[in-house]
């Protein structure tokens, strides 16, 4: 009976139906325990679910990213961002100076391309 109950819980987790909290309380083992079955039995996490660490990453590098703007926009003061945010002042002004740096490697390789390369040979007549 434990091995079908067991077989029917891998199958829903592979399925991407049962995450692995669940599957810990309907076999009665820790989550830990279900990782190691999982393991055993060859289950893998369904593809294509981005894990919530990554998610959370994007997610505050796109708002330091927007604080930063907006304080170069002029729209809020560094202090504003730094309340918003939760980050430090000096943090924030190391972020707008990323951006300015950035936005200013940009336009000179903008500059370049609609130049052309510097070190071409010139024809003589």
């Amino acid at each position: 009976m434990r091995s079908d109950r067991l077989a029917s819980v891998m199958r829903r987790i592979a399925a991407g139906k049962l995450d692995r909290a669940a599957a810990a309380d309907a076999l009665g083992v820790s989550e830990r325990h279900v990782n190691r079955l999982m393991e055993q039995y060859g289950v893998k996490r369904p593809r294509g679910q981005a894990t919530t660490r990554k998610l959370e990453a994007r997610l505050r590098r796109e708002a330091k990213e927007r604080a930063a703007r907006a304080v170069l926009a002029g729209a809020k003061t560094p202090e504003e961002a730094r309340l918003q945010t939760g980050a430090s002042l000096r943090t924030v002004y190391r972020w707008v100076a990323r951006l300015k740096k950035r936005k200013i490697a940009v336009s000179k390789r903008a500059k370049k391309q609609q130049n052309g390369p510097k070190n071409q040979r010139k024809t003589r007549k």
